[in-house]
């Protein structure tokens, strides 16, 4: 008998070239870093839904969960911003919106990230904006994003183009830079606000609003 719920798990994958340490020296993972500037995820467990995704033409997602996503950029550089997801879920049903929530550590500092746009099927046929929407807080800020995506391109090509609205606040801006090793000026609690447009080979930035 066939489930009509298949689940698909996939453990210690690593997208990515492999770390270039040399012959004796100890790789990046043995040290508690991903190898490389590649990708690590220790868990992935996909289920979904058979006979809506024959119905649909289309993969139907009840559920994507992951574990243990790690992305750490310089591996020789011992100041490098390390990237952890502890875990991600989400859903991506064929004829819905797409969700996926998840939390982690960005430079040793917790964070957690939300994210809904339409159905994924749209957004690869792009016959219409396909609307965006993410949320995130961590290291002393949150950030707001919302707007759309569309086909770009000579003729309708495989590129996308996009414009956003966005939201940027810290209520101690400082302490925040000093995170990334960045120095801001006196600021306080800050804000900035503004448009974002994307296109191939170009990205705008228009209507900025500050306040510190």
């Amino acid at each position: 008998r066939v489930s009509s719920r298949p689940v698909l798990v996939a453990e210690d994958v690593r997208i990515g070239a492999p770390g270039e340490a040399g012959a004796g020296a100890p790789h990046a993972e043995e040290r508690g870093h991903p190898a490389g500037d590649g990708i690590r995820i220790a868990r992935v467990e996909v289920e979904a839904g058979l006979l809506r995704s024959l119905a649909a033409r289309w993969p139907h997602i009840d559920r994507l969960a992951a574990e243990g996503i790690r992305w750490g950029a310089g591996t020789a550089d011992p100041e490098r911003i390390e990237f952890e997801v502890r875990h991600a879920e989400g859903r991506a049903p064929a004829d819905g919106p797409a969700q996926l929530q998840g939390s982690g550590t960005v430079a040793g500092r917790a964070f957690r990230a939300e994210l809904e746009g339409g159905p994924l099927a749209a957004l690869l046929e792009a016959e219409s904006p396909w609307p965006v929407a993410i949320f995130a807080e961590g290291a002393g800020a949150s950030l707001r994003i919302a707007g759309e995506l569309w086909r770009a391109g000579p003729e309708g090509g495989r590129a996308l183009a996009g414009e956003f609205r966005f939201g940027l606040g810290a209520p101690d801006a400082q302490a925040t830079a000093r995170i990334f090793e960045a120095e801001l000026p006196e600021l306080g609690p800050s804000a900035l606000a503004g448009q974002l447009r994307v296109e191939s080979g170009r990205i705008e930035l228009g209507e900025l609003v500050g306040s510190a």
